[in-house]
């Protein structure tokens, strides 16, 4: 993959000591482009309306950013990892519009991200024969749907969902809370590698270099929750990172769903509990996953490389909300996000969740600088 000039300066703006997702992606929007930042001259910033103390930290800083970001594309180029900036048009859809998006996102693999179907996978660590057995079990039951298995990577749930896939020749994801020059745990090597060569990606936020901290793993489950329409928990304690996925997935507004379990069993703690809560619904199989989701089976012979695949579902809205959003294109063909947040009166999270949807089904093409177009 070529590192342009873009992807290069965003890669040093990250590493600017303070400036975190949300601050990259305001100051990009500012300055239209990273490498204008980084060109400019106190004057210039001053001009864009950054404070004067931010200023002078940025301009002490950022030498040392700019050597930071020639070792991570250096690193990169040697260990295969493709890089794509928030706004690029081809950054994955389902994340692009929440608001903790990450400004950057690194890959080794296919750009299978965007697939009609995305289903979240999730658990605890330390599963019982039920719960492996389940995990398998949901991920056949959906293969005639064709979704993509995203998962975190992790011993336990996160792993029987990868192999699952795998085995039913099914696209995988798997998101690292660390940098991609390495696999962790390191007794996933094999199915890293499975992963990539079935068609499927690694995929991490974090540059390579980054080890596996503590820290790193709740931003990973963030990616693990957006990435997907919808998450399963299959058994979890009360705490730990797969209650930590499912509350991410819940504040997104996406569908979340719960293997029951025994009441008496610590492993039924989580999924039970966010049933009890009202936070996610329980399912049984496969086929509520697909009723709940209105997921529709493929007609068509299917493609060897699915990853790779870039037709959507084209049945016509399908209710009144979509046609609200739908009836924007017979006042102008392109819109500005912030244009229909006004012109509509709704939220951020709601018009992002909506547009995402026609977006995915062919209704929508999102250009760079949130630029919507109505086909």
């Amino acid at each position: 993959m070529e590192i342009t000039n873009e992807i290069f300066y965003a890669i040093a703006l990250k590493e600017v000591t303070g400036i975190g997702d949300i601050t990259a992606k305001e100051i990009k929007a500012k300055t239209n482009t990273t490498e204008a930042v980084f060109h400019a001259t106190k004057e210039d910033l001053l001009e864009w309306n950054f404070r004067e103390e931010w200023i002078h930290h940025f301009l002490k800083e950022k030498e040392n950013s700019l050597k930071r970001a020639e070792k991570i594309v250096d690193n990169c180029r040697y260990h295969g990892i493709k890089i794509k900036v928030h706004d690029s048009i081809d950054f994955p859809r389902r994340l692009y519009y929440l608001n903790d998006a990450p400004f950057l996102i690194y890959y080794i693999g296919n750009e299978c991200w965007d697939k009609e179907y995305a289903l979240g996978i999730v658990g605890t660590r330390m599963p019982d024969g039920y719960g492996q057995k389940i995990t398998y079990r949901l991920v056949e039951e959906v293969k005639e749907y064709e979704p993509v298995i995203v998962s975190g990577m992790a011993l336990g749930i996160d792993g029987y969902a990868h192999f699952a896939a795998n085995k039913n020749k099914l696209i995988t994801i798997g998101v690292m809370g660390h940098g991609l020059d390495m696999v962790y745990p390191a007794s996933h090597q094999k199915l890293a590698k499975d992963i990539l060569d079935s068609g499927g990606a690694l995929m991490s936020e974090f540059p390579p270099g980054t080890q596996p901290e503590p820290q790193y793993f709740p931003r990973r489950n963030r990616i693990v929750a957006g990435i997907s329409d919808a998450l399963v928990v299959v058994q979890s304690r009360t705490k730990g990172g797969s209650m930590i996925t499912a509350s991410i997935a819940h504040s997104y507004n996406k569908d979340v769903f719960a293997i029951p379990g025994l009441i008496d069993e610590p492993l039924s703690e989580g999924p039970n509990g966010l049933i009890k809560m009202n936070k996610a619904t329980l399912i049984e199989s496969g086929a509520d996953i697909a009723y709940f989701m209105n997921w529709k089976t493929k007609n068509k012979e299917k493609i060897v490389n699915a990853c790779k695949e870039k037709s959507f579902q084209t049945s016509m809205p399908v209710n009144e909300e979509d046609e609200v959003f739908m009836n924007l294109r017979f006042k102008k063909r392109k819109w500005l996000l912030d244009e229909i947040i006004q012109e509509l009166n709704m939220t951020y999270s709601k018009v992002a969740q909506n547009i995402t949807r026609l977006e995915l089904n062919g209704y929508v093409i999102r250009h760079p600088g949130n630029l919507l177009e109505f086909l």
